[in-house]
């Protein structure tokens, strides 16, 4: 039967890896062999399933890689032994094309269909539980900004923002916003540091960051604002909140500077 379908064995190929030599006897077909006496089939079949293999191998180390500092990463013992069991898979398939080891291909097959089962059960599982964590973070995330926000408006009319441990605001009030002349998209983050003078972005930047982590004991620094309508100089008096939080006090300082400068413009002159 099996020769009927196959067919004999053309004569250009009868002394190759798929010759009568290269296996006990003429019914024993190895797998991939009887592919109608295709060699390109052979061939086309073998680079495929290791081009596979290769690509279940390293698609773990990608996930691995850009997932381990997210809380996505719980879900990578239940995905990475998957991929890796369809590819040692596909791995025995090309393996088995030269050598009948069928024993190990059908092992492999039993493993994946284990595997699989239990990925299945885990994500069931798994997924929900994640799912669950994150709206648990966002809800802590809004009542935290709402309590902040509460906060920053009990201070006005002062211009006045509150930010987290690490200096990203958490909410700015109507002072703050009308006061720097921008959208509050423009001026909540770090994003208002694109219109600080490129001079002094150090001190409105790197040198508040390092206060709200603690490493300088005190900040009251100046910095030139690009308003719309004029440059501006800023001044922020930071503080320390009880929860970890901390806040800056925003003042105009412009008209003081300008006032300087003319006493300064009138003693040179008398001089």
């Amino acid at each position: 039967m099996i020769e009927e379908f196959c067919g004999a064995l053309p004569p250009a190929m009868e002394g190759g890896p798929w010759g009568a030599g290269s296996h006990p006897g003429r019914w024993w077909q190895p797998h991939g062999h009887c592919v109608l006496w295709e060699p390109w089939i052979t061939w086309t079949w073998t680079i495929c399933d290791i081009v596979i293999w290769a690509s279940y191998l390293a698609i773990p180390l990608l996930l691995f890689w850009y997932l381990r500092r997210t809380h996505l990463v719980r879900l990578l013992p239940w995905i990475v032994p998957f991929i890796l069991t369809c590819g040692m898979g596909h791995l025995f398939d090309a393996v088995a094309v030269w050598k009948p080891w069928y024993e190990l291909v059908t092992a492999g097959r039993l493993t994946t269909a284990l595997v699989s089962a239990a990925s299945v059960i885990g994500l069931a599982y798994a997924l929900p539980q994640l799912s669950l964590r994150r709206v648990d973070r966002a809800y802590q995330s809004v009542t935290v900004t709402e309590e902040a926000q509460e906060y920053v408006d009990s201070l006005l009319p002062l211009a006045a923002f509150v930010c987290s441990s690490d200096g990203g605001d958490l909410a700015v009030n109507s002072a703050y916003v009308a006061l720097l002349g921008r959208d509050i998209e423009e001026v909540t983050g770090y994003q208002y540091l694109r219109h600080v003078h490129p001079d002094d972005r150090e001190i409105a930047g790197a040198r508040w960051r390092a206060y709200c982590l603690g490493q300088i004991g005190t900040y009251k620094e100046q910095f030139r604002w690009d308003h719309p309508d004029q440059e501006m100089l800023l001044q922020v008096k930071g503080g320390h909140r009880t929860n970890g939080q901390h806040y800056g006090i925003v003042t105009d300082h412009t008209d003081e500077a300008k006032h300087q400068k003319l006493v300064e413009v009138a003693q040179n002159g008398m001089e």
